[in-house]
């Protein structure tokens, strides 16, 4: 009986010691956490962007031949996601663990406050950059809109809006 308990004891010890934080996973059903799409129709159709998924793998999408675009108002179900998933490519781009645990956990705090929309120029395109919040009993995915730039700007007026929008433009910018 004692044997039995060192064991066990060994086990545990060794299993709770061999758990790195950056390999935590959050706890969820939710599959992507955050897109950032990019359109533009001045010059050809342009349509890219990336998906950051619940591993915080980059998931990448040029002109697909079929993508369930987001609204604000009605979001996107399981099924559409699955498919933008399917529809989009792995890259060999991530986030870190902890990085995006920290980033995902500031999604349910954020307000819908609007700066007014301001014309930047002509001919950029739209950038857009979402956050998403998962309703799992209703299984939508509901995005956020945290920024957008381009054409015209208009920003989340909401401080945790801020600071994803900054961080969001960071990897934009290591991804492309």
């Amino acid at each position: 009986m004692k044997a039995a308990l060192y064991c066990l004891f060994v086990t545990l010890l060794f299993v709770s010691t061999a758990c790195d934080d950056n390999m935590v996973k959050p706890v969820s059903d939710q599959e992507v956490y955050f897109e950032v799409s990019y359109t533009n129709f001045a010059w050809g159709e342009q349509f890219r962007g990336f998906l950051i998924d619940k591993d915080g793998k980059i998931k990448t999408y040029d002109k697909p031949a079929q993508w369930n675009k987001v609204t604000e108002k009605s979001g996107l179900s399981v099924a559409q996601l699955k498919e933008n998933l399917s529809n989009s490519v792995n890259t060999d781009k991530s986030v870190s663990m902890a990085e995006l645990k920290e980033n995902i956990s500031k999604i349910s705090s954020i307000g819908n406050s609007f700066s007014k929309p301001v014309a930047k120029g002509a001919d950029q395109g739209q950038t857009l950059f979402y956050a998403y919040r998962y309703d799992a009993e209703k299984l939508i995915y509901t995005p956020i809109l945290l920024s957008q730039t381009g054409d015209v700007e208009s920003h989340n007026t909401d401080a945790a809006a801020i600071e994803l929008s900054a961080w969001l433009a960071g990897v934009l910018a290591k991804v492309y």
